[in-house]
C-alpha cells in the first residue's frame, strides 16, 4: 500500500522529520532527472520550480544545501519565503493541502509555542532551529473571511548562551501577536483564500 503524499508532507511538517525532508528533496531530483536522487539536483529542481513561481532572482539567491534545512550552508531572505508561501497558498491544485501540514497552536513542533497568546486567527506555521538560529514561517488566516497573512521571521547569529534562544522565540510570539492584531482589525470580506493572501508589496 502507497502512502499519500499529503500524509508524508503532513508528518514531514508537523513533526519536523528531517529523514522525509531529505527523502522528499532526493526523488524530486530522481523523478525530473532520471539521475539518482541527491541534494544536488533535488536543489536544482526546487530552484526550477522557484523560478517558475517567482522568478529568476528569487532562485539565484536561494542556496539549497539539504533537504531539511539542517545545513548552515541554506539562504534564503525572508522576502522570498514569504512570496514562495503565497504563492504555494494561492495554487488552487495544492494550496488547501499545503497550508494544511503545517502545524497550528497545540500541534507538533507548535505544541509547546504561545503559551501566553490567545491568538484570535488560525496560525498554520514551520519552526526552524539549529545552533544560533530561530525561524518562523507560516499564514495567518481569519476564521470568518478566509483573509491571509504571510509571514517569515527568520533570526540568525544568535549568541549560544545568555538565553538568546528562549528570547527569539518570545520575539517571534510578540511579532505574530501584532500581526494577529492587525488581520482581527481588518478581515477583510470573505473571498477565496487563494485571492485572499497578503504577502510583501
Amino acid at each position: 500500500m502507497t502512502t499519500p503524499l499529503a500524509d508524508i508532507v503532513a508528518r514531514c511538517n508537523r513533526d519536523s522529520v528531517n529523514l522525509y525532508a531529505e527523502a522528499l528533496a532526493k526523488r524530486m531530483g530522481h523523478e525530473v532527472t532520471g539521475e539518482p536522487g541527491s541534494w544536488g539536483n533535488g536543489g536544482a529542481v526546487v530552484r526550477m520550480v522557484m523560478t517558475d513561481r517567482l522568478g529568476p532572482s528569487a532562485a539565484t539567491t536561494t542556496v539549497i544545501s539539504d533537504g531539511s534545512g539542517m545545513s548552515r550552508a541554506n539562504r534564503i531572505a525572508p522576502e522570498t519565503m514569504t512570496r514562495w508561501l503565497a504563492s504555494m497558498s494561492r495554487d488552487p491544485a495544492i494550496g488547501s493541502l499545503f497550508t494544511a501540514s503545517l502545524p497550528t497552536t497545540g500541534q507538533g513542533t507548535l505544541r509547546k509555542r504561545f503559551p501566553a497568546t490567545t491568538l484570535k486567527n488560525t496560525l498554520h506555521a514551520k519552526s526552524g532551529t539549529i545552533n544560533g538560529v530561530r525561524c518562523l514561517s507560516g499564514y495567518l488566516t481569519h476564521p470568518v473571511t478566509g483573509r491571509t497573512l504571510v509571514f517569515s521571521i527568520l533570526i540568525n547569529d544568535l549568541p549560544l548562551t545568555g538565553g538568546s534562544g528562549p528570547k527569539a522565540l518570545r520575539l517571534h510570539e510578540a511579532i505574530v501577536a501584532e500581526l494577529d492584531a492587525w488581520l482581527t482589525a481588518r478581515p477583510g470580506i470573505a473571498i477565496p483564500a487563494q485571492a485572499a493572501v497578503d504577502e510583501p508589496g
